[in-house]
């Protein structure tokens, strides 16, 4: 029963969105560029940077398929016991 609800609502929703449609110009190849800051939990990690890039292709107006591609890099903290 999930499975069949799963993909009744990402039909309804493909076909349901058109916000803008009439303005856009159709592309076979899209792509996305994501910068955002890692913070780590603990107590020897130091915060950095992430970022993610997100190529697709597209087969038809409303429906793509792509892969995702995401790295981080982030310090650490070397503490000296005494």
């Amino acid at each position: 029963m999930k499975i069949i609800f799963s993909y009744l609502l990402i039909a309804t929703s493909i076909l349901s969105v058109n916000a803008q449609e009439s303005d856009r110009i159709f592309k076979r190849f899209k792509g996305d560029v994501s910068l955002g800051v890692a913070l780590p939990t603990g107590s020897t990690a130091n915060g950095g940077i992430l970022f993610a890039m997100e190529p697709k292709f597209a087969l038809m107006n409303k429906l793509s398929v792509g892969l995702r591609i995401e790295g981080c890099s982030y310090g650490q903290v070397y503490r000296q016991h005494s």
